[in-house]
């Protein structure tokens, strides 16, 4: 998200006393399980294979760019994507945009759904505040934060909200009140590298509103009981050898679902994974691997990855440009829907039948429905006209210097509305010596990679 974010600028007790186990014996608070219809059960056995290109959701006034989040709400009839500091709503049956909400100061980080048929959602910003939408209006707004907000999570009641920063706090808050619960100041804590510390992932336990994950920039995945306090969690995993992306319960509290920039989806067995240890190590246990996913590519990129179908397949984004569809059991790919210009690197899916997708080029929604009798993917669709070597070169750059980029930007502040010419200007550049070695470094290996995709196309034509 930070890599788009730039190149749209200048292209926890010492242990818990819950058991681990105890997670599959949470009590009933949820909602009320509701019994897929008939098309429904016939699109999660058997419609995933058939996806093809149904239509293109996109403002054709406003194409440059990216968007920074894509979600349903839960009963399917509204999509919201995030751009900038805006949140588009748009009818995913007509591709018609209903309204366009200008949410916050800053780029927006992240969109949540409340649990309800009403159109009641959370945004969160770099502007430290996150505000409750009740359809048009803000209703709530919480501005105990102290840094920028990287992710959300609403537990299944609606009881409960977590929100993550990139200085590693997560904090709780009481929906209904607006009340700060808990506070947790440095969630996470790489031994070496701080910047890694960035809560990239939140989510709750099913049915719980007290047991929770959070998943960190370094990799790392934390397991925590509110109602045991913070002085520490009940479980630390090293879950992937680079950044980590996402981390999910399953439904039954048995399984974590992490994703990261390693190229890997790992599912996780909380059953087998021991007691909390105080000090863990930087190696991944492969032991307490159930399945690994590892045919799509994400070596640099935030890319959305989810459980579909009652968890009976996994979906993801990928930098090779494609959607990934895999069976959970088995690790195989069963689909892949392939013809983006770009990164693809949002993805949700519809009642398990309609998945829409974006790429880091521009703000073009690719929408995929069923198509009984189809056998293949989606024809390729046209080149953005962003797909030229200068973006490749933008690319290989953001991958080379993008944790340096991320903790300078963070520790000058700079965001969507600050003052880009005094930052930029030479006098305070060469005042800083860290943001004038960076600048000067990317100076140079841009032109050289420039010139050397400029040569490739070349080559290729």
């Amino acid at each position: 998200m930070y890599h788009n974010f730039i190149s749209s600028q200048y292209q926890t007790v010492a242990r818990s006393s819950l058991s681990l186990h105890a997670l599959t014996d949470l009590n009933s608070i949820g909602l009320p399980k509701v019994k897929p219809n008939k098309f429904q059960q016939l699109s999660s056995k058997q419609l995933q294979h058939n996806l093809a290109l149904n239509q293109e959701i996109v403002d054709k006034d406003l194409l440059n760019g990216c968007l920074f989040c894509l979600s349903f709400n839960p009963t399917g009839s509204i999509l919201a994507a995030a751009r900038a500091n805006c949140v588009q709503l748009w009818d995913p049956y007509t591709g018609k945009l209903e309204k366009t909400l200008t949410c916050h100061n800053e780029v927006l980080t992240a969109i949540e759904w409340l649990n309800t048929s009403e159109e009641i959602f959370y945004t969160a910003s770099l502007d430290k505040t996150i505000k409750l939408w009740n359809s048009s209006k803000n209703v709530q707004k919480l501005t105990k934060h102290h840094d920028w907000i990287r992710s959300l999570a609403v537990s299944e009641s609606n009881q409960t909200l977590l929100s993550g920063c990139v200085s590693a706090e997560v904090c709780g808050w009481d929906i209904q009140t607006s009340e700060l619960l808990f506070r947790i100041p440095g969630a996470h804590q790489h031994p070496a590298f701080p910047e890694l510390n960035t809560i990239n992932s939140l989510s709750f336990a099913h049915q719980s509103n007290s047991i929770f994950i959070s998943g960190a920039r370094d990799g790392s995945v934390k397991i925590w009981d509110s109602r045991a306090g913070f002085k520490n969690c009940i479980q630390t995993i090293i879950a992937h050898k680079k950044k980590l992306n996402t981390s999910v319960f399953t439904r039954d509290n048995s399984q974590l679902l992490t994703a990261g920039r390693d190229n890997t989806i790992r599912l996780w067995d909380i059953r087998c994974l021991g007691d909390f240890q105080p000090c863990p190590g930087r190696t991944i246990d492969e032991s307490k691997v159930l399945q690994t996913y590892n045919k799509h590519k994400c070596d640099g990129y935030s890319v959305t990855t989810k459980f579909i179908n009652d968890e009976q397949q996994i979906i993801t984004g990928s930098e090779d440009k494609k959607v990934y569809i895999y069976s959970t059991e088995t690790g195989e790919v069963i689909k892949t829907l392939a013809g983006h210009s770009n990164v693809v690197h949002l993805v949700d899916v519809q009642h398990n039948s309609s998945v829409v997708s974006s790429n880091i080029d521009n703000c073009i929604i690719y929408q995929w429905t069923p198509q009984i009798g189809s056998i293949v993917d989606s024809p390729k669709m046209s080149e953005s006209e962003g797909s030229l070597h200068s973006n490749k070169a933008v690319e290989a750059l953001l991958q080379k210097y993008g944790d340096q980029i991320l903790k300078l930007f963070h520790k000058y502040n700079v965001t969507l509305s600050c003052d880009w010419s005094t930052l930029t200007s030479e006098s305070a550049i060469e005042s800083n010596t860290d943001l004038y070695e960076v600048v000067q470094n990317m100076a140079r290996d841009f032109a050289e990679s420039f010139e050397q995709y400029n040569r490739q196309d070349n080559e290729e034509s």
